[in-house]
């Protein structure tokens, strides 16, 4: 969300901020959180320390856009 390209792991913008994080810690030491498209994104994710899946992101970027229209 920080990116501001929610749910987007394909995106040049993301796959080049997760490559510099790469550089800096090793993949077995972090955690990543698969809301979507479980099936098609488990591989890239491949020696995780964690993996967790599931859509509770979902729900809060879409609680976040409710806020940022009422503002």
């Amino acid at each position: 969300m920080s990116l501001g390209i929610p749910a987007d792991f394909d995106n040049e913008k993301y796959i080049k901020y997760l490559n510099k994080i790469h550089k800096k810690i090793p993949r077995e030491k972090m955690a990543v959180h698969i809301p979507t498209n479980i099936q098609k994104q488990l591989n890239k994710y491949e020696g995780y320390g964690i993996r967790c899946f599931g859509i509770d992101t979902i729900g809060l970027i879409e609680y976040h856009k409710e806020i940022f229209k009422s503002a």
